[in-house]
């Protein structure tokens, strides 16, 4: 059954410039509720954003439509031309804090909703159902992709956030997650505990994640630190991390680096997460 899109026109848009649409990508609104509230401030040119719909998760088979197939919103700067975009009406906090578990528990009317959009959308464009990785995002691929695979291309924003289930919203938008989709764990890597652990970061890898130690029990709070490796570089991006056992704890983007290493204050292992 067709979603029913309801007419909220914007005055946020402008033209393709000639542009194919090769991306349908997703967002939250971290901070808008409902397609009410959001509607509430896209609607306005002060606003000077826009969607081309949104979905919550109080109304079943209902997006708000505010700026029409051929035009291009105004959601994620350079990808805008090239993007149909839909967001999630979210609180704030949810690109960060959602886990997976969160979504599929929570928010399955809200991605029912935005998998039928997806699906009408690839059927419209030809665009197949296909999870992107960031370099094929802001390439030259064709697929879905959340705004964080955009990079500082596309405005430089986290969401949906790393608990997002791409995976899910594919298949019920009736399409296949990729093989690759998820996190992976290499056998040779085992727990890292203290002592710097440093592993070369594999082709097509878009983050890096921390799971806590599947023989601990309940949440352990601990100190970590991942460093990112380029050509010998190093900086650190994540310390000092509230952790939950047997859960991803901590992520941060691998793109353009060939190695990461993890130092912890506990027994945890690392791996890898392809979008």
């Amino acid at each position: 059954m067709a979603i029913n899109r309801i007419w909220k026109p914007s005055p946020n848009y402008s033209s393709r410039g000639g542009s194919a649409v090769r991306l349908i990508t997703v967002h939250t609104s971290e901070g808008a509720t409902t397609n009410q509230n959001l509607a509430n401030f896209i609607c306005q040119s002060s606003a000077q954003a826009s969607y081309h719909i949104s979905v919550d998760n109080t109304s079943s088979g209902v997006c708000y439509e505010y700026v029409s197939r051929p035009n291009k919103a105004w959601a994620q700067c350079n990808a805008n031309p090239v993007a149909v975009t839909g967001c999630f009406c979210t609180p704030s906090g949810a690109s960060s804090g959602w886990s997976r578990d969160y979504w599929l528990n929570n928010q399955m009317t809200a991605l029912k909703n935005m998998a039928q959009w997806v699906k009408e959308e690839s059927d419209y464009w030809g665009i197949p159902l296909k999870a992107l990785t960031d370099s094929e995002a802001q390439g030259s691929g064709k697929g879905v992709c959340q705004h964080e695979n955009l990079g500082s291309w596309g405005c430089g924003h986290y969401d949906c956030g790393p608990g997002f289930p791409m995976d899910k919203l594919l298949e019920l938008a009736g399409g296949t997650a990729p093989p690759d989709n998820g996190v992976r764990f290499d056998d040779d890597m085992g727990a890292i505990t203290q002592t710097p652990h440093t592993v070369p970061v594999p082709p097509g890898a878009t983050k890096v994640v921390v799971t806590a130690d599947p023989g601990g029990q309940g949440t352990q709070s601990i100190a970590v630190r991942v460093a990112l490796h380029n050509n010998g570089t190093a900086g650190w991006e994540v310390n000092n991390l509230s952790l939950t056992q047997d859960k991803p704890v901590a992520s941060v983007s691998t793109s353009g680096h060939d190695s990461v290493s993890m130092q912890v204050n506990g027994n945890y292992e690392a791996g890898y997460g392809f979008a």
